[in-house]
C-alpha cells in the first residue's frame, strides 16, 4: 500500500495520499510516521461535492494553503474495507492556470502582431504598384506618352503594368502620326488614316479624278486689307458655294 501511495503522489500538485481502514486508522500514508495513528478530521470545508462514490472537499490547510481532498471508499466483494484520500493543491492548479493563461495571452498577442505585420506587408505590396499606376496615369494625362511602368512582378499587377505600357506606346504612336500627317492632310483624311493604319491610304492608290483649279481675283490685296478672321469667314462662304456647284 505504501508503494502505491508513493507512486500516486509522484505527480506535481499532489500534496498527500492516505488509506484508512473502517475504524479510521491510517494503513498507508505519504508520511510513514503517521501510519497506525487515527486519521484526523478535515477542517471545515469551503465546498463539498459528491459525484458517484467520490467526495471532494475544499479547505484551507494549517499553513493557509488551498487544498482539495478527494475521498473514495475501498470496497471488495461489495464490502467497504476503508477509504482512500488524496490531497490536491488548488494553489498549484491556480498557478498552472495563470501560467497557461499568460502563455495563451502572449501567443495571442504574437499571433495578432504577426497578422498585423503580414497585413501591412500585403497592403504595401498592393499599394506600391497601384501608386505607380496612378503616377503613370497622371503622366499620360499630361501628354507624356513615353512614360513606362517598371514591370518587376509576375502576378496580375505585372500583367497590368505590361498592358499599361502597351497602351502608352500605342498612344504615342498615334500622337506621332497625328502630328506628322495633321500638317499635310485634312482632319477627315487623318481620321481615315488613323482608323485604317494598315490600309492602302498611306501607300497611295491609282485612280482617275477630275480636278478644278480656281482663283479669286484680287485676293492678295483683299487679304492684306482685312483681318484674318474676316478673310477666313469669306473663304469658307466661297468654298461652300463652289463645292456645292462642283
Amino acid at each position: 500500500l505504501n508503494s502505491l501511495i508513493k507512486d500516486s503522489t509522484s505527480g506535481e500538485g499532489l500534496v498527500y495520499a492516505t488509506i484508512v481502514d473502517r475504524a479510521g486508522v491510517i494503513k498507508a500514508h505519504t508520511d510513514t510516521s503517521r501510519i497506525g495513528s487515527t486519521a484526523p478530521a478535515l477542517p471545515a470545508g469551503e465546498e463539498s461535492r459528491t459525484e458517484g462514490a467520490t467526495t471532494s472537499v475544499t479547505y484551507r490547510g494549517p499553513g493557509g494553503e488551498h487544498l482539495m481532498n478527494l475521498a473514495r471508499p475501498v470496497t471488495y466483494s461489495g464490502k467497504t474495507l476503508g477509504e482512500a484520500n488524496v490531497g490536491i493543491s488548488l494553489d498549484f492548479i491556480d498557478g498552472q492556470i495563470r501560467r497557461e493563461s499568460l502563455t495563451i495571452i502572449v501567443l495571442s498577442l504574437f499571433i495578432v502582431l504577426l497578422g498585423i505585420s503580414i497585413a501591412i506587408m500585403i497592403g504595401i505590396g498592393f499599394a506600391r504598384p497601384i501608386s505607380q499606376l496612378v503616377l503613370a496615369t497622371q503622366e499620360i494625362g499630361k501628354g507624356n506618352f513615353q512614360y513606362r511602368v517598371e514591370r518587376v512582378r509576375g502576378d496580375e499587377f505585372g500583367d497590368l503594368a505590361s498592358a499599361f505600357n502597351y497602351m502608352s506606346r500605342e498612344l504615342w504612336k498615334k500622337l506621332v502620326m497625328t502630328k506628322s500627317f495633321g500638317s499635310y492632310v485634312s482632319p477627315e483624311i487623318l481620321e481615315m488614316i488613323m482608323a485604317h493604319p494598315d490600309g492602302d491610304l498611306l501607300g497611295g492608290k491609282r485612280m482617275e479624278v477630275t480636278v478644278v483649279f480656281t482663283d479669286i481675283r484680287g485676293f492678295t490685296a483683299y487679304a492684306e486689307a482685312n483681318p484674318p478672321e474676316r478673310v477666313v469667314e469669306h473663304i469658307n462662304a466661297y468654298f461652300e458655294i463652289a463645292t456645292r456647284h462642283i
